[in-house]
């Protein structure tokens, strides 16, 4: 069966390591995979239950600040909510293996079924076969929104900012 829906998902981590960091943003654009129009999104903090394990660096570029991870909640909320928008979506990201192996790992660790399709979309991947022959490519994001004409992420970084670029840079992608 084809996925109707594409979640286009980005998350922070406290680190670089699947098996030692946790994810501690959600960012996704849930869209029809048809019209590309948007159905729902989700931007959730996500309290860090191993905050001795994070990777300082990886903090900072996030702009992580104990204030602003006040109202955070636990990452089985934030999977059931993520669950209930994504259910049977085709998982989209900017490096997919990359995010979806930070997921499929924090739902071995907590127990909880995928409930997503099991194919997946990378838009980075797409990104190289229709850009890569310009004369200063780079398989970065940011560069294909430069390129693509798409308004530059403020910073810090957000997961929710990052779902976004990603699904417009997909949808420019899919008209090219």
């Amino acid at each position: 069966m084809t996925p109707s829906k594409i979640a286009f998902t980005d998350f922070e981590m406290s680190g670089l390591d699947p098996l030692r960091h946790e994810i501690v943003e959600f960012g996704v654009v849930v869209a029809d995979a048809e019209t590309l129009e948007v159905v729902a999104e989700m931007d959730k903090k996500v309290r860090m239950e191993r905050p001795e394990s994070a990777d300082p660096e990886s903090l900072v570029f996030l702009g992580y600040r104990d204030e602003l991870w006040k109202d955070a909640i636990s990452i089985r909320e934030a999977l059931e909510q993520y669950n209930a928008l994504a259910r049977g979506a085709l998982f989209a990201a900017w490096n997919t293996p990359f995010d979806w192996t930070f997921l499929a790992e924090t739902y071995r660790r907590e127990g909880i079924k995928n409930p997503l399709d099991y194919h997946s979309l990378d838009v980075a991947g797409i990104a190289y076969e229709k850009l890569r022959h310009e004369s200063d490519f780079t398989l970065k994001l940011t560069y294909a929104c430069k390129r693509l004409g798409i308004e530059k992420e403020p910073m810090p970084h957000r997961a929710i900012n990052g779902a976004r670029k990603v699904y417009e840079v997909y949808k420019k992608l899919r008209a090219l």
